[in-house]
């Protein structure tokens, strides 16, 4: 299949996938319309509608990605409401464990960043955490610190350990220790991740905690 193939398939497969996102999106505010018509007010029920939009315009933005790969829509933004609205959408992955998010965030600063590729990268972190967690309580915490032009966010877990042995392969494409993983999650954190002139590696990883730390550059 030559290059102009591939990308007419792209385009058709992208188109169809919108097509679906969209109806997801118009039924998510007939809900949210019919609830406030109603006067219903659950945290529950909000904070799901909430994710599943903030959801869908990641995929939405992630599809437009697949369809211009070349095209930059990096934004300054601020960090500690990027971090905030990634851990809300995350909270979905906990479902009946008893795991808690441990948040010490220190001075907001701006990064320049693709905010929904961004929000992904961290997403796909916190739900690895929890997955990571066999017992039915635990942590995921994120800490960040800012150090002269860049920032520092530590992002770890109390699960498992991580062997050396999979320590060196985790960022590369296809390689997971999930029955049901691909094997692009961390490889497309890594990417997005350094797109945005930032660094991401495994810090450290014991029986009690593993953590990753990622740098990015400050603006403003």
């Amino acid at each position: 299949m030559d290059s102009n193939s591939v990308e007419q398939n792209i385009r058709n497969i992208s188109h169809e996938i919108n097509n679906g996102l969209s109806i997801c999106e118009v039924y998510t505010q007939i809900v949210r319309k019919t609830l406030e018509k109603e006067n219903y007010r659950n945290y529950s029920v909000a904070n799901a509608l909430n994710c599943i939009e903030q959801s869908i315009k990641i995929i939405g933005s992630e599809i437009s990605l697949l369809r211009s790969i070349k095209s930059e829509r990096a934004e300054v933004t601020r960090l500690n409401e990027l971090i905030n609205e990634a851990i809300k959408l995350s909270s979905a992955y906990i479902k009946d464990k008893k795991i808690e998010f441990v948040v010490d965030l220190g001075e907001d600063v701006f990064i320049n960043t693709d905010v929904c590729r961004f929000k992904a990268a961290l997403i796909n972190l916190f739900k690895n955490g929890i997955e990571a967690i066999s017992e039915d309580n635990g942590y995921i915490f994120v800490e960040t610190r800012a150090e002269d032009e860049k920032v520092l966010i530590n992002i770890g877990n109390s699960g498992a350990k991580i062997s050396k042995s999979n320590a060196e392969k985790m960022f590369l494409k296809s390689f997971t220790t999930k029955k049901t993983g691909s094997g692009i999650g961390l490889s497309m954190c890594k990417e997005t991740i350094e797109s945005y002139g930032g660094t991401i590696k495994l810090l450290s990883s014991t029986s009690k905690k593993t953590v990753f730390q990622i740098e990015m550059p400050c603006k403003g």
